[in-house]
């Protein structure tokens, strides 16, 4: 015991140190993670006591990829860094080049970076920096940097980078670093101020802008000497809006005018609001003149005006088609207590194992790995009177098999550079081998065969125990296997946090949930107590053995549906035709391959059984995507569209509060969530009162748009449930992995009423 878990310990002590936070290192200067090159930068090579110089952060996401802008647009998330240094050096905001404008799949614009982009910020060092530290001593610069790379899917990054600078009384012209004409070509791309000179004028369509519908806002910009101003290349990006609170800006689009100047119009809509104020609508103007691309910081003030009275009595008072036993909105939220935010985000190494260890202990208590741990509790029944070092040698086996599992399913996901959990049960041909397998094992247990081994009637008791081995073994890798598609408490943080990570870290991180989830048995073999409390092996052993049994078909019946959902109907139909002459060939090498049968009649039995597997697999079994479903489906007594078929921003934006329910047939978590909180009374009232539309997105097969949405909110897999609050679909929140009534009716309440619409149907 002492060696085992000791050397596990120190090994794992040995690979923390490895990494460069936990060893008190210097932060390296440059890393490359989720798809974007980082690098710190600075366009000097020493530190003058009242000087300034630059520091940068160098991004360069890789092709076909985009990290966003300060404003990400609707969805996405901004880049965000942090610059840190000793005390007395003071950092400047951070200059931000002109974004490019993207469309994603659902119609909703974002703005960032395509290509290397560098953001950089001003360091000022203080005159009297010499009576704080020696000449030549080095200034550690650092920076913390967090971004979201998206391309079909989207992966979030984040890293420390470090800087080490000399200190040095030294001409400016002296320090000039290696860096200084990238830093100075990106300087040049960040928007500027309108020369005073340049004339600019804002004109609405209509004055004031009302509540509740479209404005048009047009921008007329000319040269002081009537220079030639034209659109920038992508004419969809001549503004790009940072702040309009109370506005949503949709688009723009820019034309020249024949007195050299430039026409840029701005469309949007106006928040509801009840009363008139002013709105601040800021931006950058871009466009080309004299063949460069010029973008400026633009600002204008817009009048308010509150929309027409049947408009705002429509949003505060929408029409209801419910019964009276039905709740008004503010009954159904007196009630709520707490919170509704999602799961808590980590950042620390240390803290991400603590997380793997305990969320991989509590996954033995998930029901997705109930039926393999209870299989694993007849086997403690049947080693109850065996030696403790023969139990201690079972338990090192079971953990032996979670961990190997969770080794090779760290390479995979390295290999493959996959970004969710459970990414391989939404792989049709996976669970049809998975379903087999589990099924052949439901049978074994029933006594229609047994694997044995050449010249099984001749093993002594030590080959024997070794063949024991291997079944402790292969109950781990079957734990793994039910485990992966279960999201436990702790368990999501931790993981999240992993798919960040190098390939070390996440496979430490792996490998720790694997310790967590084997830890229970591990101690249960260590130390034997309980055979005490255990009956002695008999008759009963058989009829439990046939139980557990039922156990295994139940999870054999629950892929099959798992199934169902990823194939068409005639290929579900053809797998169950294979399952039942897989069970005959199962029953053919069982009866006639026993040690009391004849060479000849076992070889020919097996030929027989392989060939029937074979040709009845080859015959019916498909793995054909089934037909599109329709756009709607009724489930727990409440109306679900469907999120493949539907822009949930613009319904949001529409004024109608959105809940999503991002689930999948495989996961058991979600079906818990959904059977003991989401599809009850509370809840149906609630979406009937607060008149919300409910969308179910189904990651029952791999869809980016679904794993954009989990990597926005740092989920490694489903579930997910988000609120999108009506008119503001750049709010969109979280709740808990794991849901409470309370939980959903908080998320639903802090979403709050729909606007606009008729009510949701249920």
């Amino acid at each position: 015991m002492k060696y085992t878990l000791g050397g596990t310990a120190l090994a794992l002590a040995l690979l923390a140190l490895a990494h460069p936070a936990l060893a008190e290192a210097p932060p390296p200067q440059s890393d490359t993670k989720a798809k974007t090159k980082v690098s710190l930068v600075s366009d000097s090579t020493a530190v003058e006591p009242g000087s300034t110089f630059t520091i940068a952060i160098h991004l360069q996401p890789e092709p076909e990829w985009h990290i966003y802008w300060l404003n990400s647009g609707d969805t996405g998330l901004p880049t965000r860094v942090t610059f840190e240094g000793p005390d007395g050096l003071s950092f400047g905001e951070i200059a931000w080049p002109a974004p490019s404008r993207f469309v994603d799949k659902t119609g909703g614009l974002t703005y960032g970076y395509d290509k290397a982009v560098v953001l950089q910020s001003e360091v000022r060092v203080p005159d009297d920096l010499l009576a704080r530290v020696a000449e030549g001593s080095l200034v550690n610069l650092e920076a913390k940097v967090a971004w979201l790379a998206c391309k079909e899917n989207c992966i979030q990054g984040s890293v420390h980078l470090g800087l080490s600078l000399p200190v040095r009384e030294v001409a400016a012209a002296d320090r000039r670093s290696a860096n200084t004409p990238l830093l100075a070509i990106h300087a040049a791309r960040v928007p500027s101020a309108l020369p005073a000179e340049w004339m600019l004028e804002f004109k609405p369509t209509t004055s004031p802008v009302k509540g509740g519908t479209p404005f048009e806002l047009k921008a007329y910009i000319t040269h002081p000497a009537g220079e030639a101003l034209t659109p920038h290349p992508d004419a969809a990006a001549s503004f790009v809006p940072l702040t309009a609170s109370g506005l949503i800006v949709r688009g723009a689009t820019a034309k020249g005018l024949e007195t050299g100047g430039l026409e840029v119009t701005i469309t949007g809509e106006a928040d509801i609001e009840t009363g008139p104020l002013t709105t601040e609508l800021a931006g950058v103007l871009q466009l080309t003149h004299g063949g460069a691309t010029r973008a400026f910081h633009v600002a204008t003030t817009l009048e308010r005006a509150p929309a027409d009275p049947d408009v705002i009595a429509a949003a505060l008072n929408p029409t209801v088609t419910s019964t009276p036993t039905i709740a008004a909105a503010g009954d159904v939220c007196a009630s709520v207590t707490g919170g509704s935010g999602g799961d808590e985000l980590i950042s620390s190494f240390m803290l991400a194992l603590l997380f793997a260890f305990v969320g991989g202990f509590i996954l033995n208590a998930m029901p997705c790995v109930l039926p393999v741990l209870s299989i694993k509790m007849l086997s403690l029944v049947e080693q109850a009177q065996e030696k403790r070092e023969v139990i201690w040698r079972h338990g090192l086996a079971y953990t032996a098999g979670v961990l190997a599992s969770f080794l090779i399913l760290a390479i995979v996901l390295v290999a493959l550079q996959a970004t969710n959990w459970a990414f391989q049960m939404q792989d049709p041909t996976f669970v049809v081998i998975f379903t087999s397998i589990v099924f052949a094992f439901a049978l074994s247990l029933f006594g229609v065969f047994e694997l044995s081994m050449p010249f099984a009637s001749k093993m002594d008791a030590t080959v024997a125990n070794s063949h024991g081995y291997m079944s402790s073994f292969n109950y781990g890798i079957f734990a793994v296997l039910l485990g992966t598609p279960c999201t436990a408490p702790f368990l999501g943080p931790a993981l999240t946090y992993a798919f960040t990570q190098p390939p070390l870290e996440l496979t430490l991180l792996l490998l720790m949930v694997g310790l967590g989830l084997a830890f229970p048995f591990l101690v249960l073999a260590r130390f034997p107590a309980w055979r005490r409390l255990m009956p002695r092996p008999g008759p009963w052993l058989i009829t439990f053995k046939k139980a557990m049994g039922f156990l295994l078909v139940g999870t054999a019946l629950f892929l099959i549906q798992t199934l169902a959902y990823q194939v068409s109907r005639d290929a579900l139909v053809g797998f169950l035709i294979f399952l039942a002459f897989f069970s005959l060939a199962l029953w053919i090498y069982g009866h006639w391959t026993s040690p009391a049968r004849g060479t000849r009649s076992r070889v020919l039995a097996t030929m027989i059984a392989l060939g029937t597997v074979a040709l009845s697999a080859n015959a019916f079994i498909s793995t054909e995507h089934p037909a599109p479903t329709a756009g709607s489906v009724v489930a727990g007594g409440i109306t679900w569209l469907d999120f493949d078929q539907v822009d949930v921003n613009a319904i949001a934006q529409g004024g109608k509060t959105v809940f999503i329910d991002f689930t999948a047939e495989w996961c058991t978590t979600c079906k818990v969530n959904e059977s003991g909180a989401i599809y009850t009374d509370p809840v149906r009232e609630a979406l009937k009162a607060l008149n919300v539309t409910a969308v179910k997105g189904d990651f029952t097969i791999h869809k980016p748009e679904i794993a954009v949405w989990l990597q926005r909110f740092g989920q490694p897999s489903v579930p997910l449930y988000v609120v999108i609050p009506a008119g503001r679909p750049a709010d969109a929140f979280a709740l808990p992995t794991i849901l409470s009534v309370n939980d959903v009716l908080a998320g639903l309440c802090r979403g709050g009423k729909s606007t606009s619409g008729t009510t949701a149907s249920l």
